[in-house]
């Protein structure tokens, strides 16, 4: 079985973590505040994305760090700005500029 580390879209990731840390669709849709888990299910069957202002609620709740899970939500929606925000060069130029500006 591949770890959940190993995938790419956020709804298998969510179904995968979910299954390795031994919890059923209703604990995650309870713990997330739903009465029932059809949006957990819906999420891990890729029907519907994960709510980009819900993935560090849901990250803490599968256990999972933050701004990986962050990454791979932004790419669903957003592939592009995902690309922009986390591509070596972006970083980079941020430090950079953090830099100057401590500098300054």
């Amino acid at each position: 079985m591949a770890s959940y580390l190993d995938l790419v879209l956020p709804g298998e990731i969510v179904a995968q973590r979910r299954k390795e840390l031994h919890m059923t669709q209703t604990e995650v849709a309870k713990k997330m505040g739903y009465r029932n888990p059809n949006f957990v299910s819906m999420m891990e069957s890729n029907s519907s994305r994960v709510p980009i202002e819900r993935c560090f609620e849901l990250a803490d709740i599968l256990e999972m760090d933050r701004i990986w899970f962050l990454k791979r939500v932004l790419g669903d929606h957003y592939p592009q700005v995902s690309e922009e925000l986390f591509s070596a060069a972006s970083l980079r130029r941020l430090l950079d500029e953090a830099e100057q500006k401590e500098a300054a």
